[in-house]
């Protein structure tokens, strides 16, 4: 896991899928990555769930995946990404 100081967000989504399809481009390059998955669907502590939720929110959607390289990455990561992304 990289220190948080020292990486950089290359991507961000809600889309399983393309998420993990970055995230094999990332491994087939070499690029060392972390990632992070936000659930926005989350219930507070009684049992309530979220005010995005309440309003029907899509639950399809209700996740949001992140990925980060390192800083020295970053650019050839984001390059690579978006090569892949016409692709």
């Amino acid at each position: 896991m990289m220190l948080p100081w020292k990486r950089k967000e290359v991507w961000v989504g809600n889309s399983m899928r393309e998420w993990n399809r970055r995230r094999g481009i990332l491994e087939q390059n070499g690029i060392r990555y972390d990632d992070k998955i936000k659930d926005r669907m989350k219930c507070d502590f009684q049992g309530r769930i979220n005010g995005m939720a309440r309003m029907m929110e899509n639950p399809a959607y209700s996740s949001m995946y992140y990925l980060y390289v390192s800083k020295q990455d970053f650019d050839r990561a984001r390059f690579i990404l978006e090569h892949a992304a016409r692709e």
